[in-house]
């Protein structure tokens, strides 16, 4: 009997187990398996909009807040229904920004472009912080809040500019050699900083073609990013996530393992050309992976040449298999509940 080697559209057709076309099968401990369908979730009403990102966010005491945000509006799951939770007023999002959410402590933060970074600490609606900047993308690590991509009224829009938050102190953003809260920017690779993911207590930072490892140095500099070798970036906020000992990301041209010293490919001969013809080139930023830790797989969504712009399709990833699978489903946010 020949033992199925996953979803493998890139190998010789004549690959032993090789499965060189499927649809809604993907793989699990002992092999593969049908996909989940999409449910509706029991008593919880949709959304007034297209959700921007969702989060699951756990306090110090283990209890959990569950944020999902729209163009205009934050908002959270309690007693069944979306409550408004936004600041004073509404927001009003760019075209292609997206909620990007940490949590510090017990304060959850979120952060896109068009906003000043938001704070609710432990419940509550969400304020601004009236120091801090916008950003497309933010991260916790050792101490800090640390943003990325952002706009402020020093520096103005500072695609490849960090700031992060005093240490151990997220509301205050002022720069001051005593707290350690400074900005810098990433200019030996070319463009915008797309994605960051803290590992372990350093953080990685992303470009379209470049990776930064970020670690805390003390003053002056507070944090030194060195560039790690190539010319390999991530394609988008969310196109990337935490395994624990590595993050998994979507580049331009491959799909990525890095622990932290070089990328290495986990789809070239396997699924890495057959993504290429078959994703949006146009949509590719959209990208959204998620880590299923109960189930050890990676989720990555992403925009069918078929698409508008939605997420419509997933490729799936068993972390100790090393194999792949494919389903069919549209969603417009990934998060673990």
């Amino acid at each position: 009997m020949v033992e199925l080697q996953g979803f493998l559209p890139d190998v010789d057709s004549a690959t032993p187990g090789a499965i060189l076309e499927c649809s809604n099968v993907i793989p699990y401990a002992s092999g593969m398996k049908g996909a989940p369908t999409a449910i509706s979730a029991d008593g919880v009403p949709a959304l007034a909009a297209a959700c921007r990102n969702a989060a699951v966010a756990t306090k110090l005491d283990g209890t959990r807040r569950v944020f999902a945000g729209t163009a205009a509006k934050l908002y959270e799951l309690s007693g069944g229904a979306w409550s408004d939770v936004s600041r004073g007023g509404s927001y009003s999002l760019g075209g292609d920004d997206r909620w990007d959410f940490v949590q510090f402590g017990n304060a959850t933060l979120c952060a896109n472009k068009s906003t000043t970074i938001q704070r609710s600490n432990g419940s509550g609606s969400f304020a601004d912080i009236a120091t801090a900047p916008k950003a497309a993308v933010i991260e916790s690590a050792s101490g800090f809040v640390i943003a990325f991509n952002t706009n402020d009224g020093t520096y103005g829009d500072s695609p490849d500019r960090w700031w992060c938050s005093a240490l151990d102190d997220e509301t205050d953003w002022t720069p001051s050699l005593s707290t350690q809260a400074t900005t810098g920017r990433l200019v030996s690779a070319p463009g915008a900083i797309t994605a960051a993911k803290a590992f372990g207590d350093q953080v990685v930072a992303y470009k379209d073609r470049a990776i930064y490892l970020g670690r805390y140095v003390g003053s002056p500099a507070v944090w030194q990013f060195d560039q790690v070798p190539g010319d390999i970036g991530c394609v988008g906020v969310d196109a990337v996530t935490d395994i624990g000992p590595a993050q998994i990301f979507v580049s331009r041209g491959d799909i990525f393992y890095f622990d932290g010293t070089r990328p290495f490919s986990i789809a070239e001969g396997k699924v890495r050309q057959w993504f290429y013809n078959n994703a949006s080139q146009q949509y590719l930023y959209k990208t959204t992976l998620i880590h299923d830790k109960q189930a050890n797989v990676v989720w990555l969504y992403y925009a069918s040449n078929a698409s508008s712009g939605d997420l419509d399709e997933a490729l799936v990833y068993h972390l100790g298999r090393q194999q792949w699978g494919r389903c069919t489903l549209t969603i417009e946010a990934a998060c673990n509940y």
